[in-house]
């Protein structure tokens, strides 16, 4: 039979593997949200094109779908609810 492990000593590797980091305040979000910035493009009914910046978007599934926020009186606001 063998000899049981020595958790003690399991723990303490465990716990010298880990820092602890201070963040500045002011850049919690950084960690809290993470999301990318990215592009969204619409074309409105007319065909007129626009590219507009967006950076709150959640992903609902794993073929592409999503989930975004903007106002609508954003100009692509129109395109994308047309």
């Amino acid at each position: 039979a063998s000899a049981p492990k020595n958790t003690s000593t399991q723990d303490e590797a465990c716990q010298k593997s880990f820092e602890v980091v201070e963040v500045k305040r002011g850049q919690l979000s950084r960690l809290l949200y993470t999301n990318p910035v990215c592009l969204l493009s619409s074309v409105a009914a007319n065909l007129k094109r626009n590219v507009m910046t967006i950076s709150w978007l959640t992903p609902i599934d794993n073929m592409g779908k999503f989930i975004c926020s903007m106002s609508k009186r954003r100009h692509s606001a129109t395109a994308v609810l047309e």
